[in-house]
């Protein structure tokens, strides 16, 4: 595996045919990360770190120490990873060591968001739109986890505001070629009052008038996302396989 230097991103991004917003963000700058390939010039493996824990496996495969160095890699891991595969080699290659889950991809429909949205009122929720470089914001998403400190500036987000205090946000998770793919996260204490649905409308909105194209997408199990999706014209499309690895649970011998 060969770690491929800053300079070299947008050349691969360029050589990368519908990838997805998650990996390009890296390749963009906008997210942290770093980038391993089999060879610099027109690699057949190529895996993409993310800042918030997301791997992505591109490409046709069938570099033996690639392959190795890899699985090294997942032996040692400090933490946790989700490696989305995104070709058959790497979804056969992950699966022979650890069961498949999905991520599920939903396309937009606007006649349906705005038949189910159109007449959400905004103001009552007390929905703005704020600077996601200076939100303090105590939930378990939120827009520096997704964002380098030095991009958050470019981050669209909006939230739902409780004395003075965002209690509801959904912003731009990933960013990328005129598409937004939302993020959102709602406190604890304040779910279930039709929250996290209008801070959704109201960024939606947005994009529709700025000519970008919201996308969403999450883990194929999480009911509640899916039915939120569902509210807000999101219909459901591809699934993306993915593999889920603990510090400890990777055992290739």
């Amino acid at each position: 595996m060969i770690e491929l230097n800053q300079a070299a991103y947008k050349e691969l991004l360029d050589s990368m045919r519908g990838i997805p917003l998650r990996a390009a963000t890296v390749l963009m700058g906008y997210a942290g990360g770093c980038i391993f390939v089999d060879k610099p010039t027109a690699p057949s493996s190529v895996y993409i770190y993310h800042q918030t824990g997301v791997s992505f496996l591109f490409g046709e495969g069938g570099c033996d120490n690639f392959d190795k160095e890899l699985l090294r890699h997942f032996e040692n891991i400090e933490d946790a990873e989700r490696v989305e595969a995104h070709s058959k080699y790497w979804e056969k290659f992950m699966h022979k060591f650890t069961h498949t889950s999905y991520r599920q991809e939903f396309d937009f429909d606007q006649s349906l968001f705005e038949k189910n949205n159109g007449g959400i009122d905004l103001d009552i929720f007390a929905v703005k739109a704020i600077d996601a470089a200076k939100v303090n914001f105590e939930g378990r998403i939120s827009p520096d986890k997704f964002w380098k400190q030095s991009q958050l500036g470019l981050c669209i987000c909006f939230a739902a505001i409780v004395d003075d205090n965002p209690v509801s946000l959904a912003f731009a998770g990933y960013q990328f070629n005129a598409q937004v793919d939302i993020a959102i996260e709602t406190l604890e204490a304040h779910r279930r009052k039709g929250l996290a649905r209008a801070t959704c409308v109201a960024l939606i909105r947005h994009c529709l008038r700025e000519g970008l194209t919201p996308i969403w997408s999450c883990r194929a199990e999480n009911a509640e996302s899916i039915i939120l999706a569902n509210k807000l014209g999101f219909i459901k499309s591809a699934q993306t396989p993915y593999f889920f690895i603990r510090k400890g649970s990777w055992a290739c011998s």
